[in-house]
């Protein structure tokens, strides 16, 4: 693209949404995951009033959602630096990072989805809630539709935030973390991953391929499969030395009702956990995936008239089995009710404010939708 004439008190946006513009050195447009491009990223927003111009490295993302005609992308901002998305807007995002996420929602013909299940998990007080704001996307001057630019998931202060490991972490102690990992049904495509003892397909994103030590990896390895062990065994359910000694219940369980509210058949295909450093506990967020949620996926519709849980509808590994092995405990399961009615009392479920939600960004995207779907 060249600079062009204008008023430069106001830029172009293509409609009432930001405007992200991403060209790719030597106009190349990227096919394959993993492999990062030289390019430059320039956002509109604020009706054009506002703008942020950096240099990117600009890669393909996800498993599924790298195969689709319109592909998922990852940016990392490039000047060495970290930087808040929309700086100065009433949207600017919590975090200052380099690194984001740039979700295609190709499944998703409502295109909010993601939006709207993070919104429930703000309502499901969450841990942490990865920020967003739906975008039109045009890349080496090609209208790529509607996007959601989000928080890259990661070892990061406002995201997961645990010990970040370095190569020297491998004494009693500091071995012990912060590692960052995700039962995951494409963990075969990560440099670092594993099937537990259960049949669960695990993958370790933290430490960094770069980073990690053979000592670490089997820590991690080992740490998983003891916890999977105290789920499984005799005294799973003592609450000294039971599975509350290795996994946190309340995030558990806030994953799990937030999930289940959003019918995601995809909250056992990709589930992460972390664990800090000197704590034996795995905590469970935030969430993520939600392009087959909310009616979205036919093993599931409609799903007003299923009577049982979403998670027993798919299984990775033998996942959909251990949570149930978890909710088999009386006192897990009445932890969860009392949740749910808290909730409720507090009115974080009301349906005119879950409709609300929906509705606010049903109107935000209506214009950018309409142009997507003739794109």
């Amino acid at each position: 693209g060249y600079e062009g004439e204008g008023d430069d008190s106001q830029f172009y946006q293509i409609t009432n949404i930001p405007t992200l513009s991403v060209h790719v050195e030597d106009g190349i447009m990227p096919q394959n995951r993993g492999e990062d491009f030289e390019s430059h990223s320039v956002l509109i927003y604020e009706n054009g009033k506002m703008l942020q111009e950096y240099p990117i490295l600009f890669r393909v993302r996800g498993n599924y959602s790298a195969t689709h005609e319109n592909k998922a992308f990852r940016l990392k901002y490039n000047d060495g630096k970290s930087h808040h998305v929309m700086k100065g807007a009433q949207n600017e995002s919590p975090v200052k990072a380099k690194k984001w996420v740039l979700i295609n929602s190709y499944r998703d013909k409502t295109l909010m989805r993601n939006p709207v299940a993070w919104a429930m998990s703000k309502r499901g007080e969450m841990k942490w809630t990865p920020w967003s704001q739906v975008v039109d996307l045009i890349v080496n001057g090609d209208y790529h539709g509607t996007y959601t630019i989000a928080d890259h998931v990661d070892v990061h202060e406002g995201r997961i935030e645990i010990t970040e490991m370095t190569e020297t972490d491998v004494d009693e102690e500091t071995i012990t973390g912060g590692y960052f990992v995700e039962v995951d049904n494409n963990a075969n495509r990560e440099p670092y991953y594993f099937y537990s003892t259960y049949g669960n397909p695990i993958s370790v994103h933290d430490p960094d391929d770069d980073i990690m030590q053979t000592e670490q990896f089997w820590y991690i390895r080992n740490a998983w499969n003891n916890m999977e062990r105290i789920v499984y065994g005799s005294d799973y359910a003592d609450p000294e030395k039971g599975m509350r000694s290795v996994l946190d219940m309340e995030t558990f369980l806030k994953y799990f009702l937030v999930s289940e509210f959003n019918g995601n058949t995809d909250m056992l295909c990709q589930v992460f956990l972390y664990k800090e450093r000197g704590d034996d506990h795995f905590y469970v967020g935030p969430v993520w995936d939600a392009d087959l949620a909310l009616e979205n996926d036919q093993t599931t519709y409609p799903a007003n008239e299923r009577m049982d849980w979403t998670y027993k509808v798919r299984d990775t590994g033998n996942w959909s089995d251990f949570v149930g092995r978890v909710l088999s405990d009386p006192s897990v399961f009445a932890q969860l009710q009392s949740l749910w009615v808290k909730l409720r009392k507090e009115g974080a479920f009301d349906p005119e404010k879950v409709a609300a939600d929906v509705d606010s960004l049903r109107n935000e995207i209506r214009s950018s939708a309409r142009l997507n779907f003739i794109r």
